[in-house]
């Protein structure tokens, strides 16, 4: 979400040992709050970006692989969005898991086009984390003023240590203008409907639906389903995702 359909999750995956427990443990908000506010002190709000803090999302989701016997991970009922001011934008991770995340980083043009410039997903099965990072050709997120209809594509890969890069190409489209209920209110929002197509060693994609905020790119809602094939040391690997997760409030926690 929040990016990430853009590079699911099956790479790199170790020779884990059987033995070892693939209990999923879920967030600590608490401490995620705790964590921003030490850093993030003087984050102040910009025109046209989100506010900076700690964003919860009601959740509902699993992800699975169908290594060694298959495993999965059940989501918990509540998620987190933290958002950082960077130079150009913003700083986006969306805590899923202990060692399930995805992190962006995206950057707002002067002519207010919202592109993601970078991605990171991390996973943890079998006792392991593995982390994913992707660079973006400056792929084209939101535009001003987008229009019903409209579609574009952009690319992101990484930089493996040996062989061909893995790609991920996406084409968004802008399905129209919707509303979503936060807390009990209808919020207008721009529902993009995103694919990915994966390439070089992995195969597969999927596809996200995401309603933003015109303004500033803030993910209200995200539904997304996902299948990827990667190779491993142990033969092709499956990873398959699907999540709903909506906005609880428009402001950050405090």
């Amino acid at each position: 979400m929040f990016g990430v359909v853009v590079v699911g999750g099956a790479a790199g995956w170790f020779v884990w040992d059987r033995y070892l427990s693939n209990e999923a443990k879920p967030i600590d908000v608490a401490a995620i709050e705790r964590h921003f506010s030490k850093k993030s002190t003087s984050e102040a709000v910009r025109p046209g970006h989100p506010k900076p803090g700690v964003y919860l999302y009601r959740s509902v989701g699993s992800e699975s692989v169908s290594a060694l016997g298959g495993a999965t991970n059940t989501y918990p009922k509540t998620t987190t969005l933290t958002i950082t001011d960077t130079q150009c934008g913003v700083d986006t991770r969306w805590n899923v898991l202990v060692g399930r995340y995805d992190g962006a980083t995206r950057c707002r043009r002067r002519d207010d086009t919202w592109i993601l410039t970078g991605t990171v997903t991390s996973d943890r099965f079998f006792g392991q984390t593995d982390a994913d990072a992707y660079t973006c050709d400056d792929v084209v997120e939101l535009p001003p003023g987008a229009k019903q209809g409209t579609s574009w594509r952009g690319e992101c890969k990484d930089a493996p240590a040996s062989g061909p890069a893995n790609t991920t190409t996406l084409t968004y489209r802008v399905v129209g203008p919707a509303t979503v209920r936060v807390a009990g209110s209808a919020v207008e929002t721009v529902h993009l409907r995103i694919t990915a197509t994966q390439g070089g060693q992995r195969s597969g994609g999927g596809v996200e639906d995401r309603w933003v905020l015109a303004a500033t790119n803030l993910v209200v809602r995200s539904l997304n389903r996902e299948k990827d094939r990667s190779p491993s040391p142990i033969g092709p690997v499956t990873y398959k995702q699907q999540y709903d997760v909506t906005l609880r409030s428009l402001e950050p926690r405090p």
